[in-house]
């Protein structure tokens, strides 16, 4: 019965740290919880008028910027996590 336990209790503990895992993966920048594209907005104020356009990039409306923008730092021009290919 203690080994059927342990296995059980390992199995668990596996699935915690994947779903952590998961989780850190999901905001590899660190962001704060449900800050999203407002945090770009602290600095980009400017910007904020330019998301009442009739058009705006999907990801930009929905505040997902660091989807494609690494807010810290990146080789590529305007922050972007890969180099464009426009």
């Amino acid at each position: 019965m203690t080994t059927i336990l342990w296995i059980l209790f390992c199995l668990c503990m596996t699935f915690v740290y994947m779903l952590s895992v998961q989780a850190a993966t999901e905001n590899k920048f660190r962001l704060k919880t449900g800050a999203k594209g407002d945090i770009c907005l602290k600095c980009h104020e400017p910007f904020r008028e330019k998301l009442k356009a009739r058009f705006v990039h999907t990801p930009v409306k929905i505040g997902e910027c660091s989807g494609c923008h690494n807010p810290h730092t990146s080789p590529e021009g305007k922050l972007l996590d890969e180099v464009s290919t426009r």
